[in-house]
């Protein structure tokens, strides 16, 4: 009647796999990876901005705006003219047309330090005479984010104009505490799920593990990279997080019920 009345029941003690859950918390970020800051080599002035707004999606190749430079001019203006010299001195001697076609790789260089693509190059060499602008156009896709220029603004070398940011891949920051860090290593696999997404479980792999740890709250942080094709996840978003760990082989097992803890032991 006692055993009864407490709801006491047995369970033989087995051996065998003990897996051990890290569960935590954490929040989305854009990777350092996937940071495109554009800025010029020369200075000049937007003459047309396409990406005019802020948190806008540009693709791979999408001009950005039209950039006039009196630098970019004269380049244009020397490719032209060398173009034109090793045209003339195709019927002259070798020695003539090897100068001429050294001229036209110092001009093409020229532009390609300052960073005008090849196939933009290209386009100009066959030009009769410069054109006053030329487009820039964005080396990524991804949001646009810190746009410091409007139409008509000048610009100086070295100045940032923008950011592009792709969010096609985020990292998952979580927070594990010290005491779980044993159970935690690099290329385990992690499941996410958050508010925005009701019934959705995010996968991804731990690609990095912090080496300073934070003193005020004794926690570490884990990176988690996941996958994200349709923009459904946003930085900032916070995720609760379940760390796959690696199971304990050979383990004593008790049900959880049967341990009493009192704290120390």
């Amino acid at each position: 009647a006692v055993v009864q009345n407490m709801g006491v029941q047995t369970a033989g003690v087995t051996r065998g796999s003990l897996h051990k859950a890290v569960r935590t918390g954490g929040y989305l970020e854009v990777p350092e990876t996937g940071l495109h800051d554009i800025t010029l080599k020369v200075s000049g002035y937007i003459d047309k901005l396409y990406a005019d707004k802020t948190g806008m999606h540009v693709q791979k190749g999408d001009p950005l705006f039209d950039l006039y430079s009196p630098d970019l001019t004269v380049a244009e203006e020397e490719l032209i003219a060398a173009r034109k010299s090793v045209d003339a001195m195709r019927s002259a001697d070798a020695l003539l047309q090897s100068q001429a076609q050294d001229l036209m790789v110092s001009a093409r260089r020229k532009l390609q330090l300052w960073d005008i693509p090849d196939a933009e190059i290209d386009a100009i060499a066959k030009l009769d005479h410069a054109a006053k602008d030329i487009t820039i156009r964005s080396p990524e896709d991804g949001h646009l984010e810190d746009k410091m220029i409007v139409q008509g603004s000048a610009v100086q070398a070295g100045m940032k104009l923008m950011r592009i940011e792709d969010h096609g891949t985020l990292w998952l920051e979580a927070q594990v505490y010290e005491g779980q860090l044993p159970m935690v290593r690099l290329g385990q696999m992690a499941d996410a799920t958050l508010n925005a997404a009701p019934g959705k479980v995010f996968s991804g792999k731990i690609i990095f593990i912090n080496p300073h740890m934070d003193h005020t709250n004794r926690t570490d942080s884990v990176r988690i990279e996941l996958e994200n094709p349709d923009y459904r996840l946003k930085p900032g978003m916070y995720a609760a997080v379940h760390i796959r760990t690696q199971p304990v082989e050979d383990a004593v097992l008790v049900p959880g019920t049967a341990v009493i803890d009192t704290g120390t032991r």
